[in-house]
């Protein structure tokens, strides 16, 4: 992510892991019992947390998301804005699975 969509989203993520304290500590279980994997069932349950999360970011972030993903070449190109707010929000998971991965 480029510097401006992780200062746009580092307070939804942090919000999102602290709203949800349940599904981030069985998070940090799976990946200690299990290692690495490319799916935790815990992932999977930040799901719907993040996509509200996202969509409810103001229209002025949105915007600023929206205008960045077009502005840097990616392989998944998406034309209309929710598609690519679809993305940020399992960008967001990637980054929250990260983040329970160091802690």
């Amino acid at each position: 992510m480029a510097k401006i969509e992780i200062a746009i989203l580092r307070d939804t993520i942090k919000d999102l892991i602290k709203s949800n304290k349940s599904i981030w500590n069985e998070l940090k279980r799976e990946i200690f019992d299990y290692g690495y994997q490319e799916w935790y069932c815990s992932e999977g349950d930040f799901k719907n947390p993040t996509i509200k999360a996202v969509f409810s970011l103001s229209r002025e972030a949105k915007e600023k998301l929206i205008n960045e993903w077009k502005r840097i070449p990616r392989l998944i190109e998406r034309k209309t804005e929710d598609e690519i707010l679809k993305l940020y929000s399992l960008i967001v998971v990637e980054r929250i699975v990260d983040r329970a991965r160091v802690a």
